[in-house]
């Protein structure tokens, strides 16, 4: 159980000119640069690496009462900004262990959020996703776009055999929801290969003509890797996976390292991850940077987010999980992560954390 990016924050980039969803909901074009391309080689990087600044809100969404859909605790998300008043969110609720569904939830503002009357909006039902009533079952969604009029959802499940694999589904309202029907989209590796044993959280996000998927292991320690595809379905692995993993013995990010949020803004690929040191005190929020999307360096800064040094009450005492979105609102990155507050059994919901935008481009 784990996390999106969203159409909100990027809705696609052009072959030779990048169009973005702006500051206040409006469309920003014009200039042109393709990953790792000559442009972006002739400029210094401007790295958003700022120390990241809870919010006063926090927590903005907690788990359900005894008996709902979301009583143990809510998992990893996706987040979509439709406009200046109108935020979506699809979020994990979970059950049980290994056992969670799809839950729905609206916001004016991106901060105070209501949950779907109707929720679970989508439950586990395919053999690959636990079944109907299996012993585990997940649907977690972790990332929406919504491309041609028409809400599209990547997410992973969890079968009998305890693997991860990932889906796909598609919607017109991003309430009732059609799963494709060659589903899992993408599967683990061989036993051999770095992402054996089971796949999750995919963020997704269009670059030029492609779609780029960030994914993470979620076995051992982890690891991201990267698959590209042409229409969002049909995928290949980039053959130099993992683009990012573990650091060395003693570092703040040497346990597990997990996928976050990616996004590209025709110049450089930022990503804000999650990470866990060997000494388990409550992981943290780093950060990497890319031109191409595949060699990442992570900043020397990190980690940009830890868990308070004393309880303050606001839904991560106990640190946090995976589950990572990132949107640029006005001056600012906000940046949505799973905040704990007390383990274990875990207890999780939603938590924001802003820091100041460097670069002056859209």
């Amino acid at each position: 159980m784990r996390s999106g990016v969203m159409a909100g924050l990027i809705l696609f980039v052009g072959l030779t000119t990048a169009c973005f969803l702006g500051r206040d909901g409006a469309s920003w074009s014009a200039f042109g640069a393709e990953p790792g391309g000559s442009s972006a080689a002739s400029e210094p990087e401007i790295l958003e690496d700022a120390p990241l600044v809870r919010s006063p809100a926090n927590p903005l969404l907690s788990r359900g009462p005894a008996g709902a859909f979301d009583q143990v605790k809510i998992g990893p998300r996706a987040i979509l900004r439709e406009g200046p008043n109108d935020w979506r969110m699809w979020y994990e609720g979970v059950t049980a262990a290994n056992k969670a569904s799809a839950g729905y939830a609206t916001s004016p503002d991106g901060i105070h959020w209501t949950k779907y009357h109707g929720n679970p909006i989508l439950r586990p039902s395919e053999p690959w996703e636990g079944g109907r009533d299996g012993r585990v079952g997940e649907v977690t969604p972790t990332t929406v776009l919504k491309l041609d009029g028409s809400y599209r959802m990547w997410y992973h499940s969890i079968g009998a055999d305890i693997v991860r694999r990932i889906g796909y589904a598609t919607s017109s309202d991003g309430i009732s929801w059609t799963k494709y029907p060659k589903n899992p989209i993408l599967e683990p590796g061989a036993f051999w290969e770095w992402d054996a044993g089971g796949i999750g959280e995919p963020m997704v996000i269009r670059v030029g003509a492609a779609y780029y998927m960030y994914y993470m292991r979620t076995t051992g320690h982890h690891g991201i890797g990267l698959a590209t595809s042409s229409d969002g379905i049909n995928w290949t692995k980039y053959s130099g996976d993992p683009v990012l993993t573990a650091g060395p013995r003693g570092s703040w990010n040497d346990e597990w390292f997990e996928v976050g949020g990616v996004v590209w803004d025709g110049r450089l690929f930022h990503m804000w991850f999650r990470a866990q040191n060997s000494r388990w005190d409550g992981g943290g929020i780093g950060y990497a940077w890319s031109r191409d999307g595949k060699s990442w360096t992570k900043s020397p800064n990190n980690p940009l987010w830890t868990k308070p040094a004393s309880p303050l009450g606001k839904g991560d005492d106990y640190g946090m999980e995976g589950g990572i979105n990132v949107l640029r609102v006005g001056n600012e990155w906000w940046v949505y992560y799973s905040g704990m507050v007390y383990c274990c059994p875990q207890n999780m919901g939603v938590n924001l954390a802003t820091s100041p935008i460097r670069s002056a481009r859209p």
